[in-house]
Order: C-alpha cells, then sequence, then structure tokens
C-alpha cells in the first residue's frame, strides 16, 4: 500500500507524539505504538524506528537550540512536530530541509495552537544556524 509522503509525514508525527505518554522511564514498553504501526505501511515501521534510534540525539539538538526553554515544556503537539522535522534534517537526505520546515509549520498550523507555527519555524531557524554543516551533509556521516 502506498501513501503519500504528507500522508507518511502526519502518521509519523502520530507515532511521535504518542512517545511522552508510554515512556516514562528507559526501556518503557512501546508495545501499543508497536500495535498501532502494524497497520501501517512498512517504510513508515522503519522510519519510526530509524527515529528511535536517533531519538536521544534529536532531542539533545532541540533543546541546545531553546533559549529560556526547556524541551519538557514544550507542547507534546509542538515537540512531536519538532522532533520530526529535526529528524528529517539530519537524516534524511531524500527530504530537502525547506521541505522539512515548511511541513513543519503546515502541521503545527492543522495540528496545534496559532502560535505554534511560527514558534517552530523560529526553533528551526535555530537549528539550521547551529548545525548549518551538518545539515547540507546529512547522509555523508
Amino acid at each position: 500500500m502506498a501513501i503519500s509522503q504528507r500522508k507518511k509525514r502526519i502518521l509519523l508525527m502520530q507515532a511521535i507524539f504518542q512517545l511522552p505518554f508510554h515512556i516514562q522511564e528507559e526501556g518503557a514498553d512501546l508495545d501499543s505504538i508497536q500495535s498501532w504501526l502494524e497497520d501501517q505501511p512498512t517504510p513508515l515501521i522503519e522510519e519510526f524506528a530509524s527515529f528511535l534510534d536517533h531519538r536521544e540525539e534529536i532531542d539533545q539538538v532541540i533543546d541546545s537550540t531553546l533559549v529560556g526553554w526547556d524541551i519538557h515544556r514544550l507542547a507534546k503537539v509542538d515537540l512531536a512536530i519538532i522532533r520530526l522535522a529535526v529528524y528529517e534534517m539530519f537524516y534524511c537526505p531524500q527530504v530537502p530541509t525547506k521541505v522539512s520546515i515548511n511541513e513543519a509549520v503546515e502541521l503545527a498550523k492543522k495540528f496545534s495552537t496559532d502560535d505554534s507555527s511560527r514558534f517552530i519555524n523560529g526553533i528551526l531557524g535555530s537549528v539550521i544556524k547551529k548545525y548549518e554543516d551538518r545539515i547540507e551533509n546529512k547522509g555523508c556521516q
């Protein structure tokens, strides 16, 4: 079953969104998310597994760019959108950085508050400035 890139992105964001509700401590049970993913196309399952492999580093990148904020204070929807965009910017060479940012802003407009799209755009802009060399060379690591 083929799905559009946008649909895949929304489904991946939904899986990422579920994480804080299932991971209270390291090694927590992800069975409910895995069950939900079993009904999804295989590429989505693989992409979520890749995201999980890099989640700690993604969170460190996000946390390092937040000024006057703590990653744990972010709205869960906004955090899921930012995590997805940073994952794409760092680990998906087939997705241009501008597309990741644009899609993140569009997801925020659809799923979050009126101010979230500007907030998310600002955070992702800070990520680009701070990690420009790494983002330009993604996939070459």
